[in-house]
């Protein structure tokens, strides 16, 4: 994994193969990875396929987001251009992430009040932005995977957020049953839940630096 660069691939899809698919398992296993690891950008390069494997409800766990999005932070800011894929992939892979996967990672109770993953990632735009005109194609073809995720989960978290609002209409004015109804038909479609704050003004500053 660290010296082979061609073998992390396969390798990561070997140690993900022998792991229990529960969140505390895989956190287990990427630290224990880390340690035998010492070579930073070797390290950040196996998570960026390690959190291609990583199912939505595992990667929406706030302390597994939060892992790969340090990592990913780091990355962007390494001189070496492969290291700088590895997190650009890593941070399209978190942008990726369906309302309904955050919202379960972060527990039924704090519907409504997570943060998407899309909208942390936004923030970076300015680094982002600055790798649009780097000579390496992979670069630019993961520059473009990226902003065009994130445009993509515009539409997919105002659309959970209209039916949020929707259902909070409907539980003031006293129908229970139909809120219900409601939450369950968005969490089926996989449409998460509306960002803390003003999600309308963040998305649409989104749409300004991006589009």
């Amino acid at each position: 994994l660290q010296e082979s660069a061609g073998k992390r691939e396969p390798l990561c899809d070997i140690v993900y193969a022998f792991t229990m698919d529960y969140t505390a398992q895989h956190l287990h296993v990427l630290r224990t990875v880390k340690e035998h690891i010492p070579k930073l950008p070797a390290y950040i390069c196996c998570l960026s396929y390690l959190a291609s494997l990583e199912g939505p409800s595992n990667l929406g766990d706030d302390n597994m987001l939060d892992l790969y999005l340090y990592y990913a932070l780091i990355a962007l800011s390494h001189t070496q251009p492969k290291v700088r894929v590895a997190g650009l992939a890593i941070l399209q892979q978190c942008a990726a992430l369906s309302p309904d996967a955050v919202t379960r990672g972060a527990g039924s109770s704090t519907m409504g009040r997570v943060v998407p993953p899309h909208q942390t990632v936004a923030q970076l735009a300015p680094v982002i932005c600055s790798f649009k005109n780097d000579p390496w194609w992979e670069m630019n073809a993961h520059v473009l995977l990226l902003v065009s995720t994130l445009v993509r989960q515009l539409a997919e978290w105002r659309r959970w957020e209209d039916v949020m609002t929707e259902a909070s209409e409907m539980d003031d004015e006293g129908g229970t049953a139909e809120h219900s109804t409601t939450l369950s038909v968005a969490q089926s479609v996989g449409e998460g839940s509306a960002a803390e704050g003003k999600p309308r003004a963040a998305t649409s500053a989104m749409e300004d630096t991006f589009l």
